[in-house]
């Protein structure tokens, strides 16, 4: 979620041009694109913090000691 706070503030101070002359370069001519790529960008985050969380929990259940009953 950073990462789209991140580009959303610098688009709007003062990354306009370099956005533009990518979008130029790269003949990205419709708000649909990058629309999508923002989704995209979202979707990944939210893929990428549960791979984290899930790699985070699997270490923790390993380290746990063993209970006695």
């Amino acid at each position: 979620m950073g990462s789209r706070f991140g580009f959303a503030y610098w688009s709007t101070h003062g990354g306009m041009s370099s956005i533009a002359s990518f979008s130029a370069h790269h003949s990205i001519s419709g708000g649909e694109a990058w629309t999508l790529a923002l989704l995209a960008m979202a979707a990944f985050e939210v893929l990428g913090r549960t791979a984290v969380l899930a790699i985070r929990r699997r270490e923790l259940v390993e380290k746990r000691p063993m209970q006695l009953a």
